[in-house]
């Protein structure tokens, strides 16, 4: 079993699926391309199957407070993020790529070291949301994250703490 169902994916191996993270994702309530996969724990008493999920990518949470700042009370329209190494390597966030539904093994294809969020928001206290990237941030990464307002763009560089892993 896998999560999000794609009927583009009817009748492919199970180990031959395919999937999307996409470049753009609009935040709100549901997370964009939480890709899982579904281990089988058995089958309850009205034959029906029981499985445990496991996320396959990264879950990166998004938490904004712009109180006290140039951008309080404008309207967060996205948040853009690029990640980059030391030697020049640029690390995958987002991109088509094949997985297996049996345990989540996947293959990346073409990718991008980017990600936009869209927001659409009005920075008033505090603001968050999820994204899924590709769990392929390391320890030691640049994290260079442009918040634009449509006024205005602020742009800030981190350096990533850990390596990035699908949730558990």
């Amino acid at each position: 079993a896998y999560y999000p169902y794609d009927e583009a994916n009817d009748g492919k191996e199970v180990t031959a699926l395919a999937g999307v993270v996409p470049a753009k994702q609009t935040m709100g309530e549901q997370i964009p391309a939480d890709y899982k996969y579904g281990e089988l724990k058995g089958v309850d008493e009205n034959g029906g199957y029981k499985f445990k999920f496991h996320n396959i990518f990264s879950l990166v949470r998004f938490k904004i407070d712009a109180t006290g700042s140039d951008l309080e009370g404008k309207t967060l329209e996205k948040v853009t993020l690029k990640v980059t190494r030391d030697n020049g390597a640029s690390p995958a966030l987002t991109g088509d790529f094949t997985f297996s539904a049996a345990d989540g093994i996947y293959t990346l294809g073409e990718t991008s070291n980017m990600i936009s969020t869209l927001w659409d928001k009005k920075l008033e206290g505090e603001i968050s949301s999820f994204a899924t990237v590709f769990p392929e941030v390391k320890e030691g990464d640049k994290l260079t994250f442009t918040f634009s307002t449509g006024e205005s763009n602020i742009v800030f560089t981190v350096t990533s703490k850990v390596d990035f892993e699908p949730e558990k």
